[in-house]
């Protein structure tokens, strides 16, 4: 005779088994939306980083433009002060400005890899960088000839000037 009663060991092993499937379910969704959040958690981090890096080299550009630029003013105000900066040390300031210049480049052109290779999303970024790009490369054209190494800069500002 066969025991039918919902007390039986295999109605509670059946019982079991359907309960572990639906915990499983549960904890695939949560792993899965976890990770999404994670990678867009890291995404945001990269980006910061990235644009954190950007400001430091810009603002380090900045600072050597201005320090010539004041002791070029200097110079034209006076004969005296005229001498007082060597030739050797314009040569220095325009190692130090081209070395700002090539780190700040580099950092944009990291930023630029990163979008056209989606690891950002473009759209979120096109608006406050459009411009910028743009500019960069008015600005300094020598530096963004044919042989430039900044290829994933003159990409995306080609492709974004399109839009």
């Amino acid at each position: 005779m066969q025991n039918n009663s919902f007390l039986s060991p295999e109605f509670f092993s059946a019982i079991a088994a359907v309960l572990s499937f639906f915990t499983s379910v549960v904890a695939v969704y949560i792993s899965v939306n976890f990770n999404k959040i994670s990678i867009k958690h890291m995404s945001a981090m990269t980006l910061l980083e990235v644009e954190n890096q950007i400001n430091t080299r810009k603002s380090e550009l900045d600072k050597v433009i201005y320090e010539i630029n004041k002791n070029i003013h200097k110079n034209r105000i006076s004969k005296k002060q005229q001498n007082r900066i060597s030739k050797k040390q314009l040569k220095i300031f325009e190692n130090y400005l081209n070395a700002c210049k090539e780190n700040y480049y580099n950092s944009l052109d990291r930023l630029c890899f990163a979008i056209l290779k989606e690891y950002l999303k473009e759209d979120d970024l096109m608006g406050e960088y459009k411009t910028l790009l743009k500019e960069t490369i008015t600005n300094d054209e020598e530096s963004f000839s044919v042989q430039t190494p900044y290829k994933n800069i003159i990409k995306l500002n080609n492709k974004w000037q399109k839009n």
